[in-house]
């Protein structure tokens, strides 16, 4: 019997969430300037028309990484009706979500500091699932040769990985640029599974939490417009408190490198 293998996370040089312990140097440029778009009642500067098409493609990155984090349903009897076996560290509690580029450790061009936060961000993808957990979940997974348990993921961390790779396809030049035509073809189609994964997901979590607007004001082209704006008193949103989630995942972190300590394909048949 055949089994598909999924490519969304292989491990590879690449892909550092896939090899919790590999640790990698690179080249790194500068930071994206401030901004010229200013609004009543907005705390930071917003994004300047020069950069608008560039700026708004790195806002949907990190408001998605804050929603993915922090966001998985606006009910909590909705967010808490299937079981997991992270259930005992999910904490919900409400919160402002705030997605400033300036106060994120996770935005800006590549740096040292930025890609240490996105590896150690993914430092509980791959986790241990105990057999007892499995056989409530229902589902099977690849087995540990020690019967201790099945290797397994948080759907939050597949999503966060679907982020982190937007973001290096967004930096192309600096994380592909020496790819060859028939990797580039690859790497394309995973961030295009990773646009629609994200897409499906947040769908799925459907938050309904209303969003006020504000008067922006152009200082380059003086020119006032409408946009979604963040206040002091923007509406609160149901999240999980990511450091315990976090907390927990890491407590349970695998190395997949190491397939030995895995069963066998040909023994699951």
């Amino acid at each position: 019997m055949a089994y598909s293998v999924n490519t969304a996370c292989l491990p590879s040089p690449r892909e550092p969430e896939c090899l919790p312990f590999l640790d990698e140097e690179r080249k790194y440029g500068r930071r994206v300037p401030g901004s010229k778009l200013v609004s009543r009642g907005i705390r930071e500067p917003w994004l300047s028309c020069k950069a608008l098409y560039s700026h708004l493609a790195l806002v949907v990155i990190y408001t998605s990484v804050l929603l993915v984090i922090f966001k998985t349903g606006n009910s909590r009897d909705v967010c808490e009706a299937r079981w997991s076996p992270a259930r005992e560290a999910t904490k919900w509690e409400d919160r402002n979500l705030e997605a400033f580029l300036d106060k994120s450790i996770f935005a800006g061009e590549p740096s040292p500091e930025v890609d240490s936060a996105w590896s150690e961000l993914m430092t509980g993808i791959n986790i241990k699932i105990l057999p007892q957990e499995m056989d409530q979940l229902g589902i099977s997974s690849i087995a540990f040769r020690d019967g201790s348990g099945y290797v397994g993921s948080l759907s939050v961390y597949h999503e966060l990985h679907c982020v982190k790779k937007i973001r290096q396809w967004f930096y192309y030049d600096h994380y592909y640029a020496n790819l060859s035509q028939h990797d580039r073809f690859g790497e394309r189609a995973h961030v295009e599974h990773c646009i629609e994964e994200l897409r499906v997901s947040i769908a799925c979590h459907g938050d309904t939490t209303v969003i006020p607007y504000d008067w922006l004001h152009d200082i380059d082209q003086e020119r006032t417009l409408l946009g979604i704006t963040f206040r002091d008193d923007e509406p609160l949103h149901r999240c999980v408190n990511w450091d315990k989630l976090h907390k927990w995942a890491q407590s349970r972190r695998v190395d997949i490198r190491d397939t030995s300590v895995f069963t066998p394909e040909d023994d699951q048949l």
